[in-house]
């Protein structure tokens, strides 16, 4: 059998625009942390069937809600206000850190924000594996210019440094950051940054959302919530789908490098409607349970996209299907 090679870290991510850039290459994701690989084949009756991920993501057999994929504003700002009090009750954290940390990922799970690059990193900590390549090089060139934007921030503000600035902010602004000392400091960078003479974008996108023991609380009660709401379920592995543009793969088995976390779906027409060019393809994959951090119902993830945010890891092996312009419809 003959198997390609993907290397994930371009516009690959179609979910929520979760989309790299063009051209870059992916990285990889060791096989640690006692989490499975994902298959090109191999689905039987160990793997949950459509009606038990659609009883899942309606909300269980007795939930009044139905037919997930149905667009319902209310329903779905329900369902997400729930799933923020859970994982506020199971991390200790407020709703409303949860809430913001929810929100980030639809807005963007990489690109060159760090809001969304730091709960990569986070979780790559936190669950015990590695930031593909092109999230390290991603990461590394948003953290150069943040440097530099408090570098010149610190400049026009008169200190001589962050821990200078830290200090200093205290005294103006009387208040104290005992408890809490970590997410003060990135209160203080987001105020530096905003006096650099050289931004152009809003300063938050250069600063996490929270410190790294927040995001961590955080990223480790999703994982536990999603894994014991899908261990309700009899099965061990789950179909899902990802869409990813601007490919050069051919359709067959290819062995796949993705992001440390990643969006994929359980549902192939979702999927098209993020991969539907020329040279874009729709990949295909048995993954374990024990892989998914996060869905809709659980975290991480839009409902009416049958969204779930997995480990891929660095050994998986995926069913590649290429777009071309036979399949379009004019």
């Amino acid at each position: 059998m003959k198997v390609s090679i993907v290397k994930k870290g371009g516009t690959g991510s179609g979910h929520h625009g979760h989309s790299g850039r063009p051209g870059e290459v992916g990285g990889s994701l060791p096989g640690s942390g006692g989490f499975g690989s994902l298959s090109e084949g191999g689905v039987d009756e160990n793997t949950l069937s459509m009606k038990a991920l659609d009883t899942f993501l309606n909300g269980g057999a007795l939930s009044k809600d139905s037919n997930w994929q149905r667009g319902d504003w209310d329903r779905d700002v329900r369902v997400k206000m729930q799933t923020m009090r859970d994982l506020a009750v199971r991390s200790g954290l407020s709703n409303e850190e949860c809430k913001f940390m929810i929100a980030q990922w639809a807005q963007s799970s990489n690109d060159t924000d760090m809001r969304s690059l730091a709960l990569q990193v986070d979780a790559s900590e936190e669950l015990g594996i590695e930031l593909s390549i092109w999230q390290q090089l991603n990461l590394a060139d948003v953290q150069r210019e943040r440097d530099t934007f408090i570098e010149d921030g610190l400049r026009t503000k008169g200190f001589d440094s962050l821990d200078d600035a830290y200090e200093g902010y205290k005294n103006v602004w009387r208040i104290e950051y005992e408890t809490d000392y970590e997410d003060y400091k990135l209160v203080v960078q987001r105020e530096i940054i905003r006096n650099s003479r050289y931004i152009e974008e809003p300063e938050a996108k250069y600063v996490p959302l929270y410190s790294s023991e927040t995001q961590r609380k955080f990223i480790r009660a999703m994982y536990e919530n999603t894994q014991e709401r899908l261990g309700a379920y009899a099965g061990d592995t789950v179909e899902l789908y990802r869409g990813v543009k601007n490919s050069d793969m051919e359709s067959g088995i290819a062995r796949y490098y993705g992001n440390a976390i990643e969006s994929w779906s359980m549902s192939k027409i979702v999927t098209r409607d993020f991969a539907r060019e020329d040279g874009d393809v729709i990949l295909q994959a048995v993954v374990p349970i024990k892989n998914i951090v996060g869905t809709a119902r659980t975290g991480f993830g839009c409902l009416m996209e049958g969204e779930f945010v997995i480990i891929p890891g660095n050994d998986a092996i995926v069913s590649v299907e290429n777009i071309r312009s036979a399949h379009h419809y004019y």
